[in-house]
């Protein structure tokens, strides 16, 4: 209720009663005069004025209750049935209460109470609005929470189900998020890695490339890095990582580093046998004639820049053929491991030690000069005699024929080296077998180059 129509209410009550005040004195001066008048004697006036006080008070009683007493009482009851609505309303009982306030009848009711009824019935139509709007609110809220709340869980789901370690740091390199593949790759937990230093996963060799790439991406010079760098897991091992890194911008202004690694440990590994096995041959170990005409090209140039001597060495075995035909292919595998075990034992580590074919092996030896050449073929030849490969009761011997040529030699190319090489080997059979041979130009002719040469 306002203040106005309060102060109205009082004013009319306080009016009623000041009325009914005066006229009640009016009717007893009224009475007292008469009795005066009709009672002349001074002796009873005090009885005169006593019998007007208690007329007065009585009618003045008689007035009260009439206008007075029983508007308060009907104000009283009707205020006592609109109380009954304000509990209802604080219950949520929009409908029993708005019941409650209408069985107050307005027309008997003074027009205080009738206003405060009206107020109390929108008061509660306006909590029941209020108390919709809320409602809806608050299923508007849920929903978005839950959709944001699925959204945020599939993101996670996605982090900790993708096969890549998937981790982001600050500008202190404090890691914040490390993924579940993360964990199982690098045998730390969460607990472990969170809020610890990005620098634990990068052995000191990688640490200082990668702490600029960071730094670079901090500082917005760049907004993504690939990086191929080794991770250190928890027992020490080293796995192969290809790095993925990037800036990301957070709402609070603060910088983070989402960095993404794809573990390639096997696929390196499966790349590394992929090009050992095209460059090596699979029964001896030793490379290949594809990777010893790669070597030989590297060397000679190495030779002629540098202006070192080098020599190569061409063997070639003796009667293989008789073992193969004799034990069978079997035994001929097995005499050219023991050969080729032979020829990387005997040769310095810094030789190269090929099989070109079949019973055709190669020594390539840098910075080494006749002399040195001769030296390691007499070994070879002395360990391959004192070789006795016994198969199914067949004991064979083992001798080759070493062609010996020192390079750079005047303008020769590897082709012709190859072939003065190959000639001098023939040489060496043609000599008895079990022998080596010096290359000079005066061994060179064409015709025997011709029919001695396959290297085009």
């Amino acid at each position: 209720m306002s203040d106005t129509r309060r102060s109205t209410t009082v004013t009319q009550t306080t009016s009623r009663i000041l009325t009914y005040s005066l006229l009640s004195a009016v009717i007893a001066i009224g009475v007292f005069f008469s009795i005066l008048y009709s009672f002349q004697s001074v002796s009873n006036i005090a009885w005169i004025a006593a019998l007007s006080s208690i007329v007065s008070y009585v009618l003045l009683t008689l007035f009260l209750s009439r206008y007075i007493t029983q508007p308060i009482q009907s104000v009283i009851d009707d205020l006592g049935q609109l109380t009954l609505s304000v509990p209802l309303v604080a219950s949520k009982k929009y409908t029993e209460a708005r019941e409650q306030c209408e069985s107050v009848n307005e027309t008997n009711s003074d027009q205080a109470v009738v206003n405060l009824k009206q107020e109390l019935c929108d008061l509660t139509t306006m909590q029941e609005q209020l108390e919709d709007k809320i409602s809806q609110r608050n299923k508007a809220v849920f929903k978005a929470h839950q959709a944001l709340k699925t959204e945020r869980d599939f993101i996670t789901q996605l982090v900790d189900t993708a096969q890549m370690i998937v981790m982001t740091s600050d500008n202190n390199r404090a890691i914040h998020l490390f993924n579940h593949y993360g964990e199982k790759l690098t045998g730390f937990s969460r607990d472990e890695v969170e809020g610890s230093d990005v620098a634990r996963f990068f052995p000191p060799g990688n640490w200082s490339e990668t702490d600029n790439i960071l730094k670079e991406l901090l500082i917005g010079n760049i907004q993504i890095a690939q990086q191929e760098a080794e991770l250190v897991d928890k027992t020490g091992n080293l796995k192969q990582i290809s790095w993925f890194h990037s800036r990301v911008e957070k709402n609070d202004e603060n910088t983070l580093i989402l960095s993404v690694g794809l573990d390639t440990t096997e696929t390196r590994a499966a790349e590394k046998r992929i090009v050992w096995m095209a460059e090596h041959d699979p029964l001896t170990n030793l490379c290949n004639r594809r990777k010893f005409t790669e070597e030989f090209e590297k060397s000679l140039q190495t030779a002629i820049r540098y202006k070192h001597n080098s020599t190569l060495l061409l063997l070639d075995l003796d009667r293989f053929k008789d073992i193969n035909d004799t034990s069978g292919h079997r035994a001929g595998d097995e005499a050219l491991k023991l050969v080729a075990k032979t020829l990387q034992r005997v040769t310095r580590f810094t030789d190269f030690v090929a099989r070109l074919s079949g019973d055709e092996f190669a020594v390539i030896m840098p910075e080494s000069d006749e002399a040195g050449a001769i030296t390691v073929s007499e070994k070879i030849l002395a360990e391959l005699s004192a070789i006795h490969l016994n198969y199914e009761m067949v004991r064979h011997t083992i001798s080759a024929s070493i062609g010996i040529v020192n390079y750079p030699l005047q303008d020769a190319t590897t082709n012709e080296l190859i072939g003065f090489a190959d000639l001098a080997m023939y040489r060496a059979k043609a000599n008895g077998k079990g022998r080596y041979h010096v290359f000079s130009l005066d061994d060179r002719s064409r015709e025997q180059l011709q029919k001695r040469v396959y290297w085009k």
